[in-house]
């Protein structure tokens, strides 16, 4: 993943982007599990902290949870807050 990404926003967005390179959205992996929009875009964001949404979507960009988690926070620290 592209490590000039430092914000959250722009950490959704790249996401966003990558999903879309791969034939999918967020709202289509979020219709999968179940889960709201919002709350995907939450985890996206570093809002909320959902194991299940992190693996998900680290499946679907071929990358570990772990990469995904450290992504675009600056410090390699998990960008999840709950």
């Amino acid at each position: 993943m592209n490590s000039n990404i430092r914000s959250p926003a722009q950490r959704r967005e790249y996401i966003k982007y990558q999903l879309r390179l791969r034939g999918t959205t967020l709202a289509e992996v979020s219709r999968e599990l179940g889960v709201s929009t919002a709350i995907m875009s939450q985890v996206c964001l570093g809002v909320r902290r959902s194991e299940r949404i992190t693996s998900a979507l680290a499946a679907r960009l071929g990358v570990s949870p772990e990469t995904l988690n450290s992504f675009g926070n600056g410090e390699g620290q998990q960008c999840s807050k709950r």
